[in-house]
């Protein structure tokens, strides 16, 4: 079971350690985006879709180079 709350905590955290951090997400191992965290200031360049869909192409890339 996930700890969506700790998730959630972990994320703010890591978002304000450093003010070059502006956005943070969170994948299982299959890729899926389990939470999001930006800084509200800043826009992003993604919708949620294809935030997703980056985060799980880049682990599909990582997965094909330890191979």
């Amino acid at each position: 079971m996930i700890d969506y709350e700790f998730l959630y905590a972990f994320s703010k955290d890591v978002l304000h350690l450093d003010e070059s951090i502006i956005w943070i997400g969170i994948t299982n191992k299959f890729g899926v985006l389990l939470n999001v965290e930006q800084r509200q200031e800043l826009a992003l360049f993604l919708t949620e879709e294809e935030q997703e869909e980056y985060v799980s192409n880049s682990i599909t890339r990582n997965k094909k180079d330890k191979i």
